[in-house]
């Protein structure tokens, strides 16, 4: 039944629901540091926007903020009633001024998951009441930081204008400059969103070009460059879709700084999971190590 629910949840959903006991980083309380200037700035040309949840550890001292030009603390609950839960304190004070003092933008990720019985998403968009509650509590918390970031996943069919009109709201309600981005499916096939009509009412969309395989799958690359996985695309392909809607100003290509180690029944590609096994996160960082013992699989 676990996997059964995972496979239907999005990205950020599975990996919340799997962190959701985990302790939180050390960086999430912190009192912010005593920063003079800044030490690097961002080099990239591009918008670099990037993920930070809650229970990753990581030292802001050492983080990488040349690369980087935007950072999304993973995440404030949404309710179906509209009301916002905030367990870990985000974005974080420490984070906050870190990231200024670098000219590194913060934008606070909220998300509302069908994690529980599935409907969720709709209870909450079915209600005016609900909404105007969760706009005003998020406008409260994006005060003093550079916008917020929607990660809705996701949005049956039914409540697709319910949820479009729901981000014009809730954009119209931020200050001025603030800048609202929406967690996309990485695909424009899903009939909850009205992708349009969402580019022309947010800053940017951030693409979720991952997962296509995943814990509870087949052992398979997480951003395939032939057609495979969860959405039978290549991402290149799920790209083109959204590029053949709108101007590729108006999206940002998200792809995982991790892959998934699965136990397989054997080497070959795309070999089953191991019965009753457990599969992990690897991070980026860490996947070298991985590569010296086993090679390329």
């Amino acid at each position: 039944m676990l996997l059964l629910l995972l496979a239907l949840l999005g990205p950020h959903a599975r990996e919340a629901q799997l962190h959701a006991n985990d302790p939180e980083g050390a960086w999430v309380r912190a009192r912010p540091a005593l920063l003079r200037s800044a030490a690097t700035a961002p080099v990239v040309t591009r918008r670099v926007y990037g993920y930070l949840p809650y229970w990753e550890s990581i030292d802001l001292t050492q983080f990488h903020w040349d690369l980087i030009t935007d950072v999304i603390p993973f995440s404030v609950n949404i309710g179906t009633d509209g009301s916002i839960s905030n367990t870990h304190a985000l974005p974080g004070a420490a984070l906050v001024s870190a990231a200024h003092a670098h000219g590194v933008k913060i934008h606070l990720g909220a998300t509302l998951f069908n994690s529980s019985g599935g409907s969720e998403i709709a209870t909450f968009l079915a209600s005016s009441a609900a909404r105007s509650k969760a706009i005003a509590q998020l406008t409260a918390l994006a005060q003093g930081i550079e916008g917020l970031n929607l990660d809705f996943e996701f949005v049956p069919s039914a409540s697709r204008d319910a949820f479009t009109s729901f981000v014009q709201q809730l954009h119209a309600a931020m200050a001025a400059g603030a800048e609202l981005t929406l967690a996309m499916p990485a695909t424009t096939g899903m009939a909850g969103y009205d992708n349009v009509k969402l580019a022309a009412s947010t800053e940017r969309l951030l693409l979720m070009e991952y997962d296509f395989h995943y814990g509870g799958s087949n052992a398979g690359p997480q951003s395939p460059l032939t057609r495979g996985g969860f959405w039978n695309l290549s991402v290149s392909d799920a790209v083109g879709r959204f590029l053949n809607l709108m101007p590729a100003s108006s999206r940002a290509m998200g792809v995982p700084y991790y892959g998934l180690d699965w136990p397989t029944v054997s080497a070959a590609p795309g070999a089953a999971k191991t019965a009753g096994a457990s599969v992990a996160t690897v991070l980026f960082k860490d996947a070298f190590a991985k590569f010296s013992a086993y090679g390329r699989l």
